[in-house]
């Protein structure tokens, strides 16, 4: 799993992705940009809580451990 996960991290870098290239998916009002930065400098993304109904189920198809990263506040 970790050498499948590194082949598509490589293919997609997604680390290389910047609110430009995403921002069209916000025009819905479910998800944001905000003002401010985690603790490494990565840009906060925040998703209304309308979406929670679909992260619960999208949740329900991750391996535990993936699951456990995703973290809401």
């Amino acid at each position: 799993m970790l050498k499948e996960t590194l082949k598509w991290r490589a293919a997609h870098k997604p680390e290389e992705i910047r609110w430009g290239e995403v921002a069209h998916e916000a025009q819905t009002g479910k998800v944001y940009r905000s003002n401010y930065f985690d603790k490494h400098g990565r840009t906060v993304l925040v998703m209304r809580p309308s979406c929670q109904i679909v992260l619960k189920v999208a949740k329900a198809f991750l391996e535990p451990k993936t699951s456990n990263n995703v973290k809401f506040v």
